[in-house]
């Protein structure tokens, strides 16, 4: 069943300016960063950069244009920033009768520094048959009108028809998605939203459809859509037949490795359900089976994205705290051994532990005002917490050099902290240390579903009998509480 279908035809800039035109005497050109945009993560590195000369104000660029019917609602959502004193705008360009037909509108501007995602909508005109849907550079002011230079930067453009403007409004406002998006769960149930061209890759329109997860013989990883949801990971009877011993590992490109919760067992031939809260962020990440009767597969990448800078959570990813991790990744091993001194001897007898301890790790964290209370509250709960690297933000990551780990699990024992030296904005700094520990319970799968999974989708019960779900189905659903 189709959801959602994106007119755009090449809307996160992945395939350079293909189905883009310039409107003179503007400069357009595809920059490229691999940051978030104000909180949104982003599909791609690529960008539509708007260079805005002094004098120049208006329209600067525009996909192809999409086909409508008079009456229909036409809305656009696009992830923008712009330089100080300028905005973005868009304006409808009608084709009805074969001429073209541009209507005043109450223009609606966005303007900001780190970025934003609004939502502009248009009714088409009697007769109309197509629009093209122009974004304009504009001063925030009347009264600069044209004179101020700078720049526009757009990127992951969504364009959607409607009959109504509530379900075009609607409709734009939801995720992002192009034809290279990756699949997102639906809930924990066996139903995911898949994504898909509908002809050649950046050329052509792109669907959002709701169809069954391929659950039938590879382990399958679903990250659902948010900042930094859990990883779901399901690994089918036939992969895990009764008997066998079986062993789960997430895996990067880069060669970082973990053990989820109840990644470990011993099969009795029923599908195994995997929550995964520590898996890393913004980097492409694997879940590899092994077992006993000598099978190795691996589930189809997928991303746990996360839009603001470092993360920390608790063990079970439900207190999330953006940070601004500051410092070194200073760490002291820990040398476990024991000196005896002997009567007679220059030098004393040294006895070693059979294994050597993970140490502790001490980090600079600073918070703002809003994520302060959040920080204290996870400080104060009974548990480890996990320390999360954002590769997006890392300079050596984006040179291939970085060594700090991905995920660092720590039972926090000193958490001094101070008001940062700043008048314009209220920040605590953090001197955190901790001892590096290991999952508590390792071998105890994590609770996943609930009502709320549905929920969050707006999977109402006449919802559910729209999507023709029979009740067999519905009910091969894992329910669990979550604590």
């Amino acid at each position: 069943m189709v959801v959602r279908e994106n007119l755009c035809r090449n809307p996160s800039f992945a395939y350079l300016l293909r189905e883009w035109a310039k409107i003179a005497p503007a400069t357009v050109r595809i920059g490229s960063d691999t940051d978030s945009w104000g909180g949104h993560a982003r599909q791609s590195p690529q960008y539509l950069a708007i260079d805005v000369p002094p004098g120049v104000q208006g329209p600067a660029a525009a996909p192809t244009a999409v086909t409508v019917a008079g009456g229909q609602t036409v809305a656009i959502s696009a992830l923008v920033r712009t330089s100080s004193g300028l905005a973005v705008a868009v304006s409808p360009e009608w084709t009805v009768g074969g001429r073209s037909v541009t209507e005043k509108t109450p223009a609606l501007l966005a303007a900001s520094a780190d970025g934003v995602r609004p939502v502009w909508a248009f009714t088409a005109p009697s007769g109309a048959t197509a629009v093209r849907l122009r974004f304009e550079a504009r001063t925030t002011s009347a009264a600069e009108r044209g004179t101020i230079p700078g720049w526009v930067y757009v990127d992951d453009v969504l364009i959607v028809a409607a009959p109504t403007q509530g379900e075009a409004l609607e409709a734009a406002a939801g995720e992002f998605f192009d034809g290279d998006t990756p699949p997102s769960r639906i809930g924990y149930s066996s139903r995911a939203l898949t994504h898909q061209w509908t002809g050649a890759r950046g050329v052509s329109t792109s669907r959002e459809v709701e169809a069954d997860v391929d659950m039938s013989s590879l382990p399958v990883a679903i990250v659902g859509g948010g900042q930094a949801p859990r990883v779901q990971v399901v690994i089918p009877p036939a992969a895990v037949p009764a008997g066998a011993s079986c062993y789960v590992e997430g895996v990067t490109d880069t060669g970082f490795t973990w053990t989820p919760r109840g990644g470990v067992w011993e099969s009795k031939g029923l599908q195994r359900i995997i929550g995964d809260p520590l898996a890393p962020i913004n980097v492409p990440i694997r879940y590899r089976l092994t077992t006993s009767r000598g099978v190795t597969v691996e589930s189809e990448p997928v991303i746990r994205s996360w839009g603001g800078l470092s993360l920390m959570t608790d063990a079970a990813g439900l207190k999330p705290v953006n940070f601004l991790w500051q410092g070194t990744d200073q760490r002291e091993m820990k040398f476990r051994l024991t000196e005896h001194e002997v009567p007679g001897r220059a030098t004393p007898l040294v006895v070693y532990a059979p294994t050597m301890g993970r140490g502790t790790v001490s980090l600079t964290a600073r918070t703002n005002l809003q994520d302060t209370p959040a920080m204290k509250t996870l400080l104060a709960s009974p548990t480890p917490v996990a320390i999360f690297h954002n590769p997006l933000h890392c300079v050596q990551c984006k040179r291939g050099t970085c060594d700090v780990d991905l995920v660092t699990l720590v039972s926090v024992t000193s958490a001094p902290m101070e008001r940062a030296a700043r008048l314009d904005a209220a920040e605590r700094i953090w001197q955190l240390k901790g001892t590096i520990v290991d999952l508590p319970q390792p071998n105890t799968p994590l609770t996943l579903s609930t009502w709320n999974d549905f929920d969050k989708r707006r999977l109402t019960w006449s919802g559910l009998d729209a999507r023709r779900w029979p009740w067999d189905q519905f009910d091969r659903t894992v329910w669990q509480e979550d604590a």
